[in-house]
């Protein structure tokens, strides 16, 4: 009886890893800046993240109406929602959503792009004994 389940475990195991091995590897299209990373391919990446991962993506205006030549944060800040964030003092503040350039992330790396989650990101005290993280960046086509 013992081994007929260690069998049953085994065969069980194997099945899943020929499931496992039967799925498309190839990254989804229209999801990574291409190779050029020309600010154009960059916006229009924001934009493809954006209207498919932001929680406010129905507030993101038309495609017509972005201006795709603006630099990316410029571009990035445009497509924000007013309900991403507080108004105070009549000045709208963006507390979820917001963008930085990081100068030296390909020097911070420690990650193998081959072998990887899809990002890196720091521990940060908060406050005393409580900690947050921050996505220090993302990997394209991970």
């Amino acid at each position: 009886m013992k081994e007929n389940f260690q069998i049953h475990i085994w065969l069980g195991l194997l099945l899943c890893l020929l499931g496992m091995s039967c799925s498309d590897d190839t990254p989804a299209k229209g999801n990574e800046p291409g190779n050029g990373n020309t600010e154009l391919e960059v916006n229009e990446w924001i934009e493809s993240v954006m209207r498919s991962d932001y929680l406010w993506n129905n507030d993101i205006p038309a495609q017509d109406k972005l201006d795709f030549s603006a630099d990316p944060q410029t571009f990035f800040s445009s497509m924000l929602s007013l309900k991403d964030g507080k108004t105070r003092n009549g000045k709208h503040l963006y507390y979820y959503s917001y963008m930085e350039k990081n100068k030296d992330y390909k020097a911070r790396t420690s990650i193998d792009a081959d072998d990887t989650y899809g990002m890196e990101f720091t521990l940060e005290e908060f406050y005393k004994l409580k900690y947050c993280s921050t996505v220090v960046y993302m990997v394209s086509r991970a």
